[in-house]
């Protein structure tokens, strides 16, 4: 199946809508690859 999980997602997010995160915690059972930016590159 062509789908996958974006990691990044709630770092986007979080820094969208100018919230202080101390951590992200993400499960999932599914790939990690989807979305158009590294998870690591969306914590910078």
């Amino acid at each position: 199946m062509p789908f996958g999980t974006d990691c990044a997602l709630p770092m986007i997010c979080a820094h969208e809508q100018e919230l202080a995160v101390s951590a992200f915690i993400t499960y999932t059972d599914s790939e990690t690859w989807a979305g158009t930016i590294h998870p690591a590159q969306a914590l910078r």
